[in-house]
């Protein structure tokens, strides 16, 4: 079985003691764990789409740690600001992923924000960006690289593009009668495990050529190789411990 980590929720503050997290300041570069999603107490104890929590306490059905249960509402209370069309965008799609680092396609980079900017800074030696919000990035030439590294420490990875072009967003707008969309369409195009690892247009593509060139058993040896089919099936608990399954 591949075991893969998903991104570390945020600790909840304890009446031993433990201190609520400080406060991000406007306009300076914060250090981790002083960023706004600290405080979301939705990420504390995290909830699936279902409602159940993590921990189990509420013992009901099995918790999907793929799903997120968001709370919009906590997110502009604790900020005290609206929340942009885009940063909707991203919590959406982080609330389908929640156990997968998103990489965020804006124009020519790829960014990583709240529990996700937390990995980058951690596992790839990003640094954050200013802002109450955590955020850290890079250019899509890297793409190859940091996916790389985060599969190599056990992360899922997913690549959030961009499917349609400012220009077509403004289309979009003319066609659409009542609200209208803000922000350009963007899709998860890709998700990549230690057990799923595939390659693209924005990947280093030497590694095949290499293999080849040294045969059957090199390309064997850390496991570049064509890929036939992949079908991922969730067990129940009870049935994952049968077949010795970790997840």
């Amino acid at each position: 079985a591949c075991v893969v980590t998903p991104p570390t929720a945020p600790r909840r503050p304890t009446a031993e003691g433990r201190r609520a997290p400080p406060l991000p300041e406007e306009k300076v570069v914060n250090p981790m764990g002083s960023h706004w999603h600290n405080h979301y107490t939705f990420l504390w104890n995290p909830r699936d789409a279902a409602g159940t929590t993590a921990d189990g306490a509420d013992g009901g059905r099995p918790y999907d740690p793929r799903t997120l249960r968001l709370d919009l509402a906590e997110i502009q209370k604790v900020t005290g600001s609206k929340i942009s069309p885009a940063q909707r965008q991203w919590w959406d799609i982080k609330s389908r992923y929640f156990d997968t680092v998103l990489l965020f396609k804006v124009g020519k980079f790829y960014e990583m924000f709240n529990t996700d900017a937390d990995v980058g800074v951690k596992d790839c030696g990003f640094v954050f960006m200013k802002g109450q919000n955590a955020h850290s990035g890079f250019p899509e030439q890297a793409y190859g690289t940091v996916t790389a590294k985060l599969i190599a420490a056990g992360y899922k990875v997913a690549r959030v593009e961009q499917t349609e072009t400012p220009a077509q967003l403004k289309q979009r707008k003319a066609r659409t009668s009542g609200k209208k969309p803000e922000v350009v369409n963007r899709e998860v195009c890709s998700v990549q495990s230690v057990g799923t690892r595939t390659f693209c247009y924005l990947d280093d593509r030497r590694i095949f050529e290499e293999k080849i060139r040294g045969g059957a058993s090199a390309a064997r040896e850390d496991g570049a190789g064509p890929l036939l089919s992949i079908r991922e099936v969730t067990l129940p608990p009870e049935a994952a411990a049968a077949t010795g399954n970790d997840g």
